[in-house]
């Protein structure tokens, strides 16, 4: 369009690749945009005439020449020499493909990026991943500066939630096929599955075509693409398409119109009239934002009244290689595009800090010859199925927002993103090969006399291969023994066997480890143990000892003297003695009596008698502690001589008892029955569990599995338990002549005058003075000052309730379980209601729980604003509440832009969401978000920190 005398002509820049297809898209999109402005707006008095540049070979000169704007360039490797210019010459640049997120951070300001940043992305992707729980991938991106930026905010999503990047492949846009297939087969040898792929398009689909080639396209492979391939899928041939099938992408969102139909049926006639060579290819959002891009200059150049158009030179000694004039219309024209807002073909324009305001994505699977939408994600709402959909706010990840997805291979089903057997290849498990200790029913190794070949048998080996069989997929495995070469040596070192046993798991030796190993803080920091799968704890066994004494009043002895002083002089306790003595007394009147030799671990520590615990076991250490000395701590190496250290007793150079772990405890009392018995509380330790590498992806499922069998399918564990806890010649039970009394009327004359005596009167002040108990269980950790003050006002209220109340029937007896490590037994203990839990984090857990038994729950101090639930009443505000009242403190001081510091994890996560969204409401930008791990040394604390405060954007609050 030429101009005339009525018309003011503007001179802009156009810096395009015009032998590329992008180049060519840009370029028609462009002059139709100003077509159809100027046909719309023929009273406007400004007239833009295209400097049109080739961006490879006329680079410097599109930036040197007199115009007022560019548009441009096509690629972000040179963008950063126009930016500059730009700057320099106070012209704008206005580019609808270059998309790497340096280029406007920090903002430059002169430019404008009429696109989506490839960083904004990243959150959407990370979404897919945390959707499917899959809990590593690894990113495949072109090598330099356009891969490498977008790969480092990709690793710091996932991260963020909780996803492992085990490995990094970067490929060159000159590599060879050669080159690539050798990238791809390492991938191939490793386990993960998932791979995330950034890649200018050219070089990403070539890396699919090799991919599919050495099979890496099949079944329980994913793939996701980014939006610079997705976004141009329209201008793939059909082979392409063979070779990305079952693929998922992240492409930008933009609406359907009637008036985005019309131009695409009329750009399709104008490109093939000009471009009769290119067969096929679609408008894509790169021609929008290219139409959208000049019609927004269009606008700004009018309303900026641009009439004197002049560019003084400085002096040639200010810059050294290239001289521009400065414009003096730029500055005004910046201000007028800054401001520009309208409807435009890819959806609402309007630019924020130099960027398009776009945040939405499509997620795309590619199927048979084209792309299918299976849902979208949006920065407020996460994924979801539909747009609008769901008028909630709350961010979700749940794949269930997902239409169905045709995976890699053709398949329906989700993969689980790793491969425990790559190319085959078995789990080689070590079982530790011991010397006879007669503890060898938990595990035992032994070999044909014939071949060698090595049979595994045990308690632990049973367990191991029914969670295995219990896992939703199949893992081959095979079972390796594990053995020192001094077998002698190693008898007198079992506990450094075990660590030895580890190592070789960190290594690399062995992929996981089974046997009777404990669960141990050390260990834990080279290798990832399952749940246990034994009961868990360390105590005391002793002697029991045969007592007898006079019959007529033994019903007594449970009971003190003074207790039976006060019933007897009140006569309120007589319904006591009554049940006492039908529930428990009648056993102690017709059996036997057995009792602990020692009574308490007190008795034990005070009487200086000899201890004796299993050689190499980490009881030692714990007794140790306790305060027992090395002089009377005695080892022992099996159930016999333990029991024959404990039946010869501590004078005569025995033991009085036996310290040990619960699984082998119960090893020796089922070898002989009532002989022994435990007394004193149990000491805590985590059980037995199975060791595998760190970061394994097989330890979530193994445990699951084991959780699996404990709880809904007891009767395998108990089978298992059945077969190696249980004597094959069973307990002999007391003859009747030894075990048991006849009883005569001696036998009760003690109770038959008391009941005698009180029974009629009891049972009246009874009847009088009877109240309903009502069990309410309260889980708290009562090491904390939270759980301190909340057990103290607990208590207060219904001291003061009841004093207040002396006529109420119920009372409220508080059944306290600590939320550390009484979770469980809390929340399926017979309670009415249940008082906490503490924590968010555990809250989920007793809450499905309250709601399957129908209990209240109620919860002073979880403040997980996602804690919703019919039986759930939260007496505290919820985290969310106070998001609008931080968003009101920052609009009324001016602030534009803050800066989030929040814990890692669910508890810090929760609530970003919902700050974030009532922050970008009143138009606050949040351009960083910094979350510090409650593990955090004070070093990583302070570089995080020196990190902010080194960041401009976040440490300035630009007033509105």
């Amino acid at each position: 369009m030429g101009p005339n005398t009525t018309t003011l002509p503007v001179n802009i820049g156009v810096v395009l690749d015009s032998d590329t297809w992008i180049g060519k898209l840009g370029l028609s999109c462009i002059h139709m945009a100003l077509s159809d402005f100027y046909h719309s707006h023929t009273h406007y008095k400004t007239r833009i005439l295209l400097n049109i540049k080739h961006s490879n070979t006329h680079l410097i000169s599109a930036a040197s020449a007199g115009v007022e704007a560019i548009i441009g360039p096509q690629y972000s490797k040179q963008a950063n020499f126009i930016v500059d210019v730009g700057n320099k010459a106070e012209v704008p640049i206005l580019s609808f493909s270059a998309s790497t997120p340096s280029l406007n951070n920090p903002p430059n300001p002169y430019f404008f990026r009429v696109a989506q940043s490839d960083a904004a992305q990243v959150a959407a992707i990370a979404a897919i991943v945390e959707a499917f729980e899959w809990t590593q991938v690894v990113p495949i991106y072109q090598e330099g500066l356009y891969g490498e930026e977008v790969t480092i905010s990709i690793i710091k999503a996932f991260q963020e939630a909780n996803v492992r990047v085990p490995y990094q492949t970067a490929i060159s846009s000159t590599a060879t096929d050669k080159q690539i297939i050798e990238q791809l087969g390492k991938l191939r040898m490793m386990s993960n599955r998932v791979f995330i792929v950034h890649m200018t398009p050219i070089l990403g689909f070539h890396v699919f075509t090799k991919a599919r080639e050495i099979g890496m396209m099949e079944q329980d492979y994913v793939w996701i693409m980014t939006t610079a391939m997705t976004n141009v899928l329209d201008w793939t041939n059909s082979s392409l398409t063979d070779s990305l099938q079952g693929v998922l992408g992240v492409a930008t969102y933009f609406p359907k119109s009637r008036r985005l139909q019309d131009f695409e049926v009329r750009w399709k006639l104008k490109f093939q009239q000009e471009n009769p060579s290119i067969i096929g290819g679609g408008l894509n959002v790169l021609g929008l934002w290219a139409y959208d891009a000049a019609t927004a200059l269009a606008m700004a150049v009018e309303k900026a009244g641009i009439s004197n158009i002049s560019f003084p030179k400085p002096n040639a000694s200010d810059y050294d290689t290239l001289v521009v004039g400065v414009s003096q219309s730029g500055p005004i024209l910046r201000e007028t595009l800054s401001k520009t807002t309208f409807k435009g073909l890819s959806g609402e324009f309007s630019m924020v800090n130099g960027e398009l305001k776009s945040s939405t994505f499509q997620i795309i699977n590619v199927v048979g010859d084209g792309k299918r939408v299976v849902g979208f994600w949006t920065p407020q709402k996460g994924l979801e199925r539909k747009l609008n959909h769901r008028n909630v706010s709350t961010y979700s990840a749940s794949k269930a927002n997902l239409g169905p997805i045709i995976w890699a291979g053709d398949s329906s089903s989700a993969p689980k993103g790793w491969d425990v057997a790559p190319n085959g290849k078995k789990l080689r498990i070590g079982v530790p090969v011991k010397v006879e200790t007669g503890f060898n029913r938990l595990v035992d190794v032994h070999y044909d006399s014939g071949n060698k070949t090595a049979n595994f048998s045990g308690y632990c080996i049973d367990v191991f291969k029914a969670t295995m069989a219990a896992l939703p997929y199949i893992v081959p495995y095979e079972l390796a023994p594990f053995e020192r070469p001094n077998r002698v040596h190693d008898s007198f070192h079992p506990g450094r066997f075990y660590d030895d046993l580890i190592r070789q798991v960190y290594l690399g030796e062995f992929d996981a480890v089974v046997g009777d190993l404990t669960i141990t803080f050390e260990r834990s920091l080279y290798v990832d143990f399952t749940f246990p799968f034994t009961q868990s704890g360390a105590t005391f066994m002793v002697p029991t000892k045969e007592t007898n004494k006079s019959k007529a009043w033994v019903f007594l002895k449970p009971l003190t003297w003074q207790l039976w002083l006060t019933s007897g002089c009140f006569f309120v306790f007589i319904g006591f003695v009554v049940w006492s003595y039908t529930a428990s007394f009648t056993t102690l009147l017709t059996v036997q009596q057995l009792r602990p030799a020692v009574t308490d671990v007190n008795q034990l520590i005070q009487s200086g008698d000899s201890v004796g615990y299993q050689f190499g076991s980490y009881t030692y250490n714990l007794l140790k502690q306790m305060g027992f000395d090395d002089s009377r701590l005695q080892p022992y190496n099996s159930p016999q001589e333990c029991d024959h250290l404990l039946t010869i007793g501590n004078q005569n150079g025995g033991i009085s008892a036996a310290f040990d772990e619960i699984p082998y405890i119960n090893l020796i009392q089922a070898s002989y029955c009532s002989k022994y018995t435990t007394i004193g509380p149990a000491f805590k330790s985590a059980g037995f569990g199975f060791a595998f590498q760190r970061n394994s992806p097989v330890v979530t499922d193994v445990s699951r599995a084991i959780l699996n069998l404990t709880e809904k399918n007891p009767d395998i564990m108990k089978a298992i338990e059945h077969k190696w806890f249980t004597n094959e010649t069973d307990c002999v039970q007391p003859s009747a002549v030894d075990a048991s009394y006849s009883l005569d009327l001696d036998s009760f004359r003690g109770l038959f005058l008391i009941a005698g005596m009180a029974s009629s009167s009891a049972l009246i002040i009874h009847a009088l003075n009877i109240t309903v108990p009502l069990n309410v269980g309260v889980l708290v950790d009562a090491d904390t000052w939270i759980g301190k003050l909340g057990l103290s006002c607990i208590n207060m209220a219904l001291s003061d309730f009841y004093n207040s109340h002396t006529h109420y029937k119920t009372r409220i007896l508080l059944n306290i379980k600590h939320s550390n490590t009484d979770v469980i037994a809390a929340a399926s203990a017979g309670v009415e209601a249940i008082i906490g839990p503490q924590y968010s984090r555990q809250a989920n857990f007793v809450m499905d729980v309250g709601n399957k038994a129908e209990v209240p729950i109620i919860s002073f101090s979880a403040t997980s604003p996602s804690l919703n639930d019919p039986h759930f009443f939260r007496v505290a505000q919820s985290e969310g509440a106070q998001v609008g009242a931080i968003a009101a403190i920052v609009e009324a001081f001016g602030w534009k832009q803050v800066v989030l510091i929040y814990e890692e994890g669910l508890y810090g996560k929760e609530v970003i969401p919902s700050l974030i969204e009532a922050l970008q409401e009143v138009d606050i930008r949040v351009p960083h978000q910094s979350a510090i791990s409650a593990s955090a040394t004070e070093q990583q604390i302070v570089e995080e920190l020196y990190y902010l405060r080194s960041n401009e954007a976040s440490r300035s609050a630009t007033p509105k």
